[in-house]
């Protein structure tokens, strides 16, 4: 994971932005996957693309799932779902290029490591003794 700068302003109230791409379009992806697909799809979706199942592994969750029926709903799928990312506004997650070049508009930041010290300082205020009525 690594901060990519993303703007800068000018003038006044300059700036710098910073942002994490990659986990961003991860999350756009992944919300227009969950927005776009029924629950049924999804469920196949999760298992079988996030996940990694193949249509044999499927088979033992989805008993009523034959191997023609997971062929069609899976090409389905990914019909709609490249329709949603190709129309995702304001930036489409298809094509890659555009999604990532769009508002990058300078180079990637690595993190600055903040010096450690040895025994943390412990900052004690001075107190006023107790006053014990008598």
């Amino acid at each position: 994971m690594k901060l990519e700068r993303l703007g800068m302003g000018t003038g006044r109230s300059s700036h710098m932005t910073f942002g994490r791409k990659t986990e961003e379009y991860i999350a756009d992806f992944y919300l227009t996957c969950k927005r776009t697909l029924t629950e049924s799809e999804w469920a196949i979706f999760n298992q079988h693309y996030l996940l990694g199942a193949d249509w044999n592994l499927l088979k033992r969750h989805f008993t009523a799932l034959s191997r023609e029926a997971f062929i069609t709903m899976t090409q389905t799928m990914e019909d709609r779902l490249g329709r949603a990312f190709s129309e995702t506004t304001p930036f489409a997650l298809y094509p890659l290029d555009e999604y990532f070049s769009s508002t990058i508009r300078g180079g990637s930041v690595e993190p600055t490591e903040l010096p450690t010290q040895a025994r943390p300082h412990v900052l004690r205020p001075p107190m006023r003794p107790a006053v014990i009525a008598a």
